[in-house]
């Protein structure tokens, strides 16, 4: 079995990768460093290291971590080119709704902001719940847990803890419900 080794200068950013391994019993470490240092070696998230090779591309390391490891007999990452295409869709809307979001909530107190922050929350929001819908559920890419579903555990767990969000996820049942999912799954802790 791999030996993975984590770098990050913010948790919630490699914690997909996190759930993945944690889920397939594979042994990690991890690691913090400053946003400086974290900048300056090059990372996209998470700075991995598999038996030593290091590895720069969190969303790449992801998809691996997915293909080997199982959940009630399937992969996180599906062979199926089909499944694959539908969590890498998920997977980009998370990471675009963590990117517009991020910098609308550095701008605490500007109303415009705010009122932006609510739209793209809107807008993003309701496409994951339309993933779920139009997949069957309950996860987002069908009825087996994903890689794309840790990456919303993340990001919900991030708008879960914000302040006053935990309000805003009551309007999308889907998502609250994936969130509840989480919540009870001590393996996910």
């Amino acid at each position: 079995m791999p030996k993975f080794e984590l770098t990050y200068e913010r948790k919630g950013k490699c914690e997909g990768i996190r759930l993945a391994l944690k889920l397939g019993g594979h042994q990690f470490t991890e690691k913090t460093i400053d946003k400086e240092e974290f900048e300056n070696k090059g990372g996209n998230g998470c700075i991995t290291k598999i038996d030593g090779k290091t590895f720069y591309q969190g969303p790449a390391v992801l998809r691996l971590i997915g293909a080997i490891t199982k959940v009630d007999g399937k992969e996180l990452y599906s062979n199926d080119p089909i499944t694959a295409l539908e969590i890498d869709n998920a997977i980009e809307n998370i990471r675009d709704l963590r990117n517009k979001s991020s910098p609308l909530l550095a701008k605490k107190g500007d109303e415009k902001a705010i009122s932006d922050l609510g739209k793209v929350f809107s807008e993003y929001m309701k496409r994951l719940e339309d993933t779920v819908e139009a997949t069957g559920g309950p996860y987002l890419c069908g009825k087996y847990l994903s890689i794309a579903d840790l990456e919303l555990v993340a990001l919900l767990n991030w708008i879960a803890g914000g302040s006053g969000s935990s309000e805003l996820l009551k309007q999308y049942p889907k998502m609250k419900s994936l969130h509840s999912l989480y919540k009870k799954n001590k393996a996910l802790q």
